[in-house]
């Protein structure tokens, strides 16, 4: 992130309005060609953590859900 703010300033001064607005487009455009890169999506899990289980053991599957 640092050496893409620094191509940044020398590409412009900096010290306007406008170069802020230009670096702010510059930053979010990189941004969504990175996010843009992705091609396996995670996947998520919407099955409830069954209510019979006992605390510790709704812990541990919350847990083990994260982790993965």
């Amino acid at each position: 992130m640092r050496t893409d703010s620094t191509d940044c300033m020398i590409l412009h001064d900096c010290d306007s309005q406008q170069d802020s607005q230009e670096f702010l487009h510059y930053l979010l455009q990189g941004l969504h060609e990175d996010i843009n890169r992705i091609t396996a999506r995670p996947r998520h899990l919407t099955t409830e953590i069954d209510d019979n289980l006992s605390e510790s053991q709704k812990a541990a599957e919350a847990w083990k859900r994260y982790l993965r």
